[in-house]
């Protein structure tokens, strides 16, 4: 009872901030200084203002997607580290595009596995206002008793200046249960799930770019301990236009809070000085965002283990 109590908490501390966001967004913050507004102005006036420096001359060099790499280095239950590349090989670059993704996860201690995975999706512009995505990719897990799981991902995005939302599923193919035999009869199982999160600019005067995201997550774990269904939250801060501070935190009533910290590194996709000039079209080389339930380790999915009697 104690940890639903804490669950619903969280869940309402998080719906009234994102009311509270909502309503100081209407509100222009400025400073006793002749009237100067001391806090950026929206992503859709930026926008707005910057379209008449992209003309059909520029675009083939100024708006096409260029390959991307994405390096998380983090720290908390376990030191890890996660690299990401996006590769561009069709659309128009400037309001469509498809692309392959390659993605793998290590931890720096013994015996906690490690995952590879690879795929494509596709993102496109609508209205000039926001952007819609989907991939499909294919996760290779290697689990902390080293067993191999194969999972099929899916997931769609929703992005916009102010507001994102992201929604995966995980589908573990092949064998999906373990028995290993050398340990004394520890039951390991990697679980079919869902996740969502829907994330949000903050309104705060000199905090340009520092976003907040909230969501859930669910798994199913037939074998060992039933479903673990819990809540995420993240908060990123861009430092530089190649570097970004991001800090994560999941509770569930099976595995309790977790947290871990770091850093990011991104380079390549649009020109870095021009990705905010270019308003919602600058995000066509963003990272895909998932595995919000297991982020604290090396796999895609979330893999159990239970003691045999």
């Amino acid at each position: 009872m104690k940890n639903i109590k804490h669950l619903l908490g969280v869940i309402f501390l998080g719906v009234s901030f994102f009311v509270t966001s909502a309503q100081a967004t209407d509100n222009i913050y400025k400073i006793d200084t002749n009237g100067a507004e001391d806090s950026p102005k929206p992503l859709a006036d930026i926008y707005e203002q910057n379209q008449a420096n992209i003309t059909p001359e520029t675009s083939a060099n100024y708006l096409n997607v260029k390959p991307s790499g994405t390096l998380w280095a983090l720290i908390g239950k376990q030191p890890l580290t996660i690299g990401q590349g996006l590769i561009p090989f069709g659309g128009d670059g400037v309001s469509s595009t498809f692309y392959g993704a390659v993605a793998a996860s290590v931890g720096m201690k013994d015996a906690t596995g490690y995952s590879g995975s690879f795929g494509s999706g596709y993102r496109k512009i609508f209205d000039g206002s926001y952007l819609l995505g989907g991939y499909v990719l294919v996760d290779f897990n290697r689990s902390p008793l080293r067993h191999n799981f194969w999972v099929g991902s899916i997931g769609a995005e929703l992005l916009g200046y102010d507001w994102d939302f992201r929604v995966n599923g995980y589908i573990p193919v092949g064998k999906k249960y373990w028995l290993s035999n050398s340990i004394g009869g520890i039951y390991e199982e990697v679980g079919t799930g869902v996740d969502f999160e829907v994330g949000r600019i903050l309104p705060i005067p000199k905090t340009q770019g520092l976003k907040l995201f909230v969501g859930g997550f669910r798994y199913s774990m037939k074998n060992t301990i039933g479903n673990i269904t819990g809540i995420e939250m993240r908060v990123v801060y861009p430092l530089t236009s190649y570097a970004t501070l991001e800090f994560r935190d999941s509770y569930d009533v099976t595995r309790y809070n977790i947290a871990m910290g770091g850093i990011r590194f991104t380079l390549g996709g649009y020109n870095n000085e021009h990705k905010e000039d270019l308003g919602i079209a600058g995000r066509m080389s963003d990272t895909i965002e998932r595995n919000f339930a297991n982020f604290a380790s090396c796999n895609t999915s979330v893999v159990n283990k239970k003691y045999s009697h």
